[in-house]
Protein backbone atom coordinates (compact mmCIF):
# COMPACT_ATOMS: atom_id res chain seq x y z
CA UNK A 1 0.00 0.00 0.00
CA UNK A 2 1.31 3.62 -1.03
CA UNK A 3 0.31 6.77 1.07
CA UNK A 4 1.60 10.06 0.87
CA UNK A 5 1.10 13.78 2.99
CA UNK A 6 1.16 15.61 0.23
CA UNK A 7 -1.15 18.28 1.99
CA UNK A 8 -0.76 18.71 6.05
CA UNK A 9 -3.88 18.01 7.57
CA UNK A 10 -5.71 18.59 10.83
CA UNK A 11 -5.56 15.25 11.86
CA UNK A 12 -3.34 12.09 12.08
CA UNK A 13 -3.91 8.97 11.15
CA UNK A 14 -2.39 5.03 10.74
CA UNK A 15 -3.31 2.83 7.85
CA UNK A 16 -2.41 -0.84 7.38
CA UNK A 17 -3.42 -3.23 4.53
CA UNK A 18 -4.38 -6.47 4.30
CA UNK A 19 -6.52 -6.71 6.75
CA UNK A 20 -10.02 -9.28 6.67
CA UNK A 21 -13.33 -8.01 7.92
CA UNK A 22 -16.53 -10.13 6.90
CA UNK A 23 -18.56 -8.27 4.02
CA UNK A 24 -16.09 -7.04 1.50
CA UNK A 25 -17.52 -8.32 -1.10
CA UNK A 26 -19.15 -4.87 -2.83
CA UNK A 27 -17.65 -2.31 -5.01
CA UNK A 28 -17.86 0.21 -2.33
CA UNK A 29 -18.38 -0.31 1.32
CA UNK A 30 -17.44 1.61 4.57
CA UNK A 31 -17.27 0.86 8.27
CA UNK A 32 -16.30 3.09 10.86
CA UNK A 33 -16.35 2.26 14.46
CA UNK A 34 -15.13 4.31 17.64
CA UNK A 35 -14.81 1.32 19.84
CA UNK A 36 -12.15 -0.20 17.53
CA UNK A 37 -8.26 0.40 17.41
CA UNK A 38 -5.88 -1.20 14.73
CA UNK A 39 -4.59 -2.75 17.71
CA UNK A 40 -7.97 -4.97 18.93
CA UNK A 41 -7.58 -8.51 18.71
CA UNK A 42 -11.25 -8.80 17.12
CA UNK A 43 -9.31 -7.60 13.33
CA UNK A 44 -7.94 -10.64 12.12
CA UNK A 45 -4.10 -9.32 9.77
CA UNK A 46 -4.47 -11.72 7.20
CA UNK A 47 -5.46 -12.48 3.48
CA UNK A 48 -8.71 -14.46 3.87
CA UNK A 49 -8.67 -17.22 0.67
CA UNK A 50 -11.88 -18.91 -0.77
CA UNK A 51 -10.47 -20.51 -4.13
CA UNK A 52 -8.74 -17.66 -6.33
CA UNK A 53 -10.69 -15.02 -4.68
CA UNK A 54 -9.12 -13.09 -1.86
CA UNK A 55 -10.61 -10.81 0.48
CA UNK A 56 -8.44 -8.02 1.72
CA UNK A 57 -9.74 -4.38 3.05
CA UNK A 58 -7.68 -1.00 3.96
CA UNK A 59 -8.08 -0.26 7.77
CA UNK A 60 -7.25 3.33 8.40
CA UNK A 61 -7.02 4.78 12.28
CA UNK A 62 -7.89 8.48 12.53
CA UNK A 63 -7.17 11.10 15.64
CA UNK A 64 -9.29 14.10 14.56
CA UNK A 65 -7.83 17.63 15.91
CA UNK A 66 -9.94 17.19 19.45
CA UNK A 67 -12.44 15.17 18.53
CA UNK A 68 -12.88 10.77 19.77
CA UNK A 69 -10.90 9.02 17.52
CA UNK A 70 -11.96 6.16 14.87
CA UNK A 71 -11.60 3.11 12.84
CA UNK A 72 -12.72 2.89 9.26
CA UNK A 73 -12.69 -0.38 7.27
CA UNK A 74 -12.40 0.09 3.53
CA UNK A 75 -13.81 -2.35 1.49
CA UNK A 76 -13.38 -3.04 -2.75
CA UNK A 77 -14.29 -5.48 -5.09
CA UNK A 78 -12.98 -9.26 -4.38
CA UNK A 79 -12.41 -9.67 -7.96
CA UNK A 80 -9.37 -6.81 -8.10
CA UNK A 81 -6.58 -8.15 -6.43
CA UNK A 82 -3.99 -6.26 -8.40
CA UNK A 83 -5.78 -2.87 -8.03
CA UNK A 84 -4.25 0.27 -6.34
CA UNK A 85 -4.46 0.31 -2.63
CA UNK A 86 -3.44 4.03 -1.31
CA UNK A 87 -3.90 7.00 1.02
CA UNK A 88 -3.14 10.43 0.96
CA UNK A 89 -3.82 13.70 2.85
CA UNK A 90 -6.18 16.31 0.63
CA UNK A 91 -5.90 19.95 0.15
CA UNK A 92 -8.84 20.07 2.65
CA UNK A 93 -7.34 19.34 5.95
CA UNK A 94 -10.12 18.22 7.24
CA UNK A 95 -10.29 14.89 4.29
CA UNK A 96 -8.74 11.99 3.58
CA UNK A 97 -8.79 10.07 0.49
CA UNK A 98 -8.43 6.02 0.85
CA UNK A 99 -8.44 4.04 -1.88
CA UNK A 100 -8.90 0.25 -1.24
CA UNK A 101 -8.06 -2.11 -3.87
CA UNK A 102 -9.40 0.79 -6.67
CA UNK A 103 -12.29 1.93 -5.05
CA UNK A 104 -11.69 5.67 -3.92
CA UNK A 105 -13.37 6.98 -0.54
CA UNK A 106 -13.16 11.12 -0.32
CA UNK A 107 -13.59 11.09 3.97
CA UNK A 108 -14.37 14.22 6.34
CA UNK A 109 -12.61 12.88 9.16
CA UNK A 110 -14.66 15.01 11.13
CA UNK A 111 -17.95 13.01 10.08
CA UNK A 112 -16.73 10.02 8.88
CA UNK A 113 -20.22 8.77 7.89
CA UNK A 114 -19.93 11.59 5.26
CA UNK A 115 -17.76 10.05 2.23
CA UNK A 116 -18.40 10.41 -1.96
CA UNK A 117 -16.80 8.00 -4.21
CA UNK A 118 -15.16 9.94 -7.21
CA UNK A 119 -15.95 8.67 -10.53
CA UNK A 120 -12.99 6.90 -11.20
CA UNK A 121 -13.65 2.97 -10.56
CA UNK A 122 -11.16 1.10 -10.03
CA UNK A 123 -8.50 4.05 -9.59
CA UNK A 124 -5.45 3.08 -11.64
CA UNK A 125 -3.05 5.61 -10.37
CA UNK A 126 -2.89 8.63 -7.98
CA UNK A 127 -1.05 12.12 -8.67
CA UNK A 128 -0.68 15.18 -5.85
CA UNK A 129 0.21 18.42 -7.28
CA UNK A 130 0.43 20.38 -4.00
CA UNK A 131 1.37 23.42 -6.12
CA UNK A 132 -2.03 23.36 -7.47
CA UNK A 133 -3.94 22.21 -4.35
CA UNK A 134 -4.88 19.37 -5.86
CA UNK A 135 -4.72 15.51 -6.23
CA UNK A 136 -5.68 13.79 -10.05
CA UNK A 137 -6.84 10.08 -9.81
CA UNK A 138 -7.69 7.84 -13.15
CA UNK A 139 -8.43 4.67 -13.97
CA UNK A 140 -8.27 2.98 -17.23
CA UNK A 141 -10.19 6.16 -19.51
CA UNK A 142 -11.09 8.73 -17.14
CA UNK A 143 -9.99 11.47 -14.79
CA UNK A 144 -11.10 13.14 -12.08
CA UNK A 145 -9.17 16.01 -9.72
CA UNK A 146 -10.16 17.05 -5.79
CA UNK A 147 -9.38 20.60 -4.67
CA UNK A 148 -10.09 21.53 -1.42
CA UNK A 149 -14.12 21.91 -2.39
CA UNK A 150 -14.00 18.40 -3.54
CA UNK A 151 -14.21 17.03 -6.92
CA UNK A 152 -13.67 19.41 -8.77
CA UNK A 153 -13.29 18.24 -12.83
CA UNK A 154 -14.29 15.19 -14.44
CA UNK A 155 -13.09 14.24 -17.34
CA UNK A 156 -15.74 12.21 -19.21
CA UNK A 157 -14.37 9.60 -21.24
CA UNK A 158 -10.65 10.25 -23.20
CA UNK A 159 -9.71 6.58 -24.72
CA UNK A 160 -10.71 3.23 -25.15
CA UNK A 161 -7.96 2.03 -22.59
CA UNK A 162 -4.81 2.14 -21.23
CA UNK A 163 -5.44 5.82 -19.86
CA UNK A 164 -1.60 7.06 -18.09
CA UNK A 165 -0.73 10.63 -17.14
CA UNK A 166 2.14 10.93 -19.17
CA UNK A 167 4.12 14.11 -18.39
CA UNK A 168 3.36 17.94 -16.99
CA UNK A 169 4.06 21.00 -19.18
CA UNK A 170 3.74 23.92 -16.60
CA UNK A 171 -0.02 24.16 -16.17
CA UNK A 172 -1.07 21.49 -18.72
CA UNK A 173 -1.22 17.99 -17.88
CA UNK A 174 -1.24 15.72 -20.55
CA UNK A 175 -3.39 12.44 -20.28
CA UNK A 176 -1.74 8.91 -23.41
CA UNK A 177 -4.13 6.11 -23.77
CA UNK A 178 -5.25 3.84 -26.69
CA UNK A 179 -7.43 5.61 -29.24
CA UNK A 180 -8.96 2.70 -31.24
CA UNK A 181 -5.76 2.86 -33.69
CA UNK A 182 -3.39 2.91 -31.82
CA UNK A 183 -1.96 4.27 -28.46
CA UNK A 184 -1.57 8.42 -28.47
CA UNK A 185 -2.06 11.40 -26.32
CA UNK A 186 -5.89 11.35 -25.47
CA UNK A 187 -6.17 14.55 -23.88
CA UNK A 188 -4.50 17.99 -22.08
CA UNK A 189 -5.92 19.51 -19.29
CA UNK A 190 -5.00 22.98 -18.15
CA UNK A 191 -4.89 23.66 -14.77
CA UNK A 192 -5.49 27.36 -14.53
CA UNK A 193 -8.99 27.51 -16.49
CA UNK A 194 -10.07 23.86 -15.92
CA UNK A 195 -10.51 23.46 -19.46
CA UNK A 196 -10.50 19.65 -21.32
CA UNK A 197 -8.97 19.64 -24.57
CA UNK A 198 -9.11 16.19 -25.98
CA UNK A 199 -7.90 14.40 -28.62
CA UNK A 200 -11.53 13.02 -30.09
CA UNK A 201 -14.73 15.15 -29.45
CA UNK A 202 -16.84 11.87 -30.01
CA UNK A 203 -15.74 10.94 -26.30
CA UNK A 204 -18.04 13.13 -24.49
Amino acid sequence: MYWKEAFKPNYIWLAEDDVYWDGGRQAHKFEYHRNLRSTDKRLSRMCWKEEWRIYDQVLVEVYPGGNEPWLGIYCSDDTLRSAVSAVYTCPDPDFILVISRGAAYYVNVFRPDSWLAPRVFPVKSVLALPEWNCIALWDETEATFLRADGVRWQSGQLCVDELTLNHCEKHEIIFHGFLGAGYGEAARFNLETGVWKKTLDWYS
